[in-house]
């Protein structure tokens, strides 16, 4: 199966009804997802994790991945369907399905762990964090993958996360970059004379910005709460923020 490479983004904080911006962050490894074979039949039988995928199998390949939230249809969905329309051009009844996992990203890595340990071939490919892809390579749940599937264009930090043991375990699927998003009816309204931030924004300048806010004196934006808020539930999702935060 094809796979393009996306850049997709979190939402870094809370928006509030209309006028808003955001502010493109660095590309970081660990905010990757991927894409694994495993070591299991296709189509869904039982196969021990020494099982190999037959390529002309009949059935479906099935893809496991966490919930995707990148609108009406989903990218990925999108993707299963455009290569089963081309394998339907080839006449090949190989087809994948898309499953996505319900909970969090803990409670998605302890399925996979799961159903991946009991030597079920429930699952053909499966949508990893890059911190679970030496955890999942070191177990032996996936197998090692040929080089050439990597393409050279792909930035080189991130296809390191792709290998373990000096071994090609996955192919880059999409790199998440960090998303800071801000009011500018906000910024208008405490005088800010450029409310523009594309450009990039320094730790300083945005506690500038939350001074000018929240001036004394000076009344508060309807609505508003805090001057940088972000998600700090005990899940990965605290990390990546702390992460950008020291960055």
């Amino acid at each position: 199966m094809r796979r393009r490479r996306r850049t997709s983004g979190r939402v870094h904080g809370r928006v509030q009804g209309r006028g808003y911006g955001r502010v493109h962050g660095r590309v970081y490894g660990y905010g990757l997802a991927l894409a694994l074979l495993l070591t299991a039949c296709t189509g869904g039988g039982q196969a021990g994790p020494g099982a190999s995928v037959s390529p002309g199998a009949s059935g479906d390949i099935v893809v496991a991945s966490g919930r995707d939230v990148t609108g009406k249809g989903g990218i990925r969905q999108q993707l299963i369907d455009a290569w089963n329309a081309q394998q339907d051009r080839e006449h090949s009844d190989v087809h994948a399905r898309l499953v996505e996992l319900p909970g969090s990203a803990d409670q998605q890595r302890s399925q996979l762990l799961g159903a991946l340990q009991s030597g079920s071939a429930q699952y053909d490919v499966v949508n990893l964090d890059v911190t679970w892809v030496p955890e999942f390579a070191a177990a032996h749940l996936i197998r090692p993958l040929p080089d050439d599937l990597v393409d050279a264009d792909v930035v080189k930090s991130v296809a390191s996360t792709a290998r373990w043991g000096g071994k090609l375990y996955a192919v880059p699927f999409n790199s998440d970059v960090g998303l800071l998003y801000y009011r500018r009816d906000h910024l208008k309204q405490a005088h800010v004379q450029d409310t523009d931030l594309s450009k990039g924004i320094t730790w300083r300048q945005l506690r500038d910005l939350i001074d000018a806010v929240e001036a004394p004196g000076r009344s508060r934006p309807k609505g508003y709460e805090r001057g940088w808020t972000t998600q700090l539930g005990p899940y990965e999702g605290r990390t990546v923020n702390g992460i950008e935060a020291f960055l």
